[in-house]
Protein backbone atom coordinates (compact mmCIF):
# COMPACT_ATOMS: atom_id res chain seq x y z
CA UNK A 1 0.00 0.00 0.00
CA UNK A 2 1.57 3.42 -1.03
CA UNK A 3 0.55 6.63 0.68
CA UNK A 4 1.88 9.51 2.29
CA UNK A 5 3.61 9.75 5.92
CA UNK A 6 3.37 13.35 7.75
CA UNK A 7 6.76 14.27 10.06
CA UNK A 8 5.41 16.49 12.70
CA UNK A 9 7.38 17.80 15.88
CA UNK A 10 5.88 18.51 19.50
CA UNK A 11 7.72 20.78 21.57
CA UNK A 12 8.91 22.72 18.96
CA UNK A 13 8.45 25.66 16.57
CA UNK A 14 11.35 24.48 14.41
CA UNK A 15 9.75 21.89 12.16
CA UNK A 16 13.21 19.81 12.06
CA UNK A 17 13.40 19.51 15.86
CA UNK A 18 11.66 18.80 18.87
CA UNK A 19 10.01 15.21 18.92
CA UNK A 20 8.98 13.73 15.59
CA UNK A 21 6.47 11.52 14.54
CA UNK A 22 5.08 9.51 12.12
CA UNK A 23 1.10 10.46 10.81
CA UNK A 24 -0.32 7.95 8.11
CA UNK A 25 -3.63 9.79 6.74
CA UNK A 26 -5.81 7.39 4.70
CA UNK A 27 -9.10 6.35 3.67
CA UNK A 28 -8.41 3.09 4.98
CA UNK A 29 -5.50 1.53 7.62
CA UNK A 30 -2.56 -0.70 5.85
CA UNK A 31 -2.47 -4.20 7.28
CA UNK A 32 -0.85 -4.51 11.00
CA UNK A 33 2.08 -6.13 9.45
CA UNK A 34 2.38 -3.14 6.84
CA UNK A 35 2.03 -0.70 9.59
CA UNK A 36 4.92 -2.28 11.44
CA UNK A 37 7.13 -2.37 8.02
CA UNK A 38 6.40 1.52 7.73
CA UNK A 39 7.12 1.94 11.40
CA UNK A 40 10.32 0.57 10.98
CA UNK A 41 11.20 2.17 8.04
CA UNK A 42 10.29 5.94 9.10
CA UNK A 43 12.07 5.17 12.14
CA UNK A 44 10.45 7.55 14.81
CA UNK A 45 9.62 6.41 18.27
CA UNK A 46 5.85 7.28 17.10
CA UNK A 47 4.37 6.67 14.37
CA UNK A 48 0.10 6.83 14.20
CA UNK A 49 -1.68 5.64 11.72
CA UNK A 50 -5.48 7.24 10.96
CA UNK A 51 -8.20 5.90 8.60
CA UNK A 52 -11.65 7.95 7.12
CA UNK A 53 -9.71 11.33 6.65
CA UNK A 54 -11.38 12.69 3.44
CA UNK A 55 -11.47 16.15 3.38
CA UNK A 56 -8.22 16.72 6.32
CA UNK A 57 -5.51 18.95 5.21
CA UNK A 58 -2.12 18.35 7.34
CA UNK A 59 0.68 21.15 6.85
CA UNK A 60 4.13 19.89 7.53
CA UNK A 61 6.69 17.58 5.91
CA UNK A 62 5.55 14.61 4.08
CA UNK A 63 8.05 11.14 3.23
CA UNK A 64 6.34 9.14 0.12
CA UNK A 65 6.24 5.45 1.02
Amino acid sequence: MSGTLYRLAAFTDDPNGGNPAGVWLREALPEPVEMQRIAAEVGYSETAFIAGVGGIVVTGQAVEI
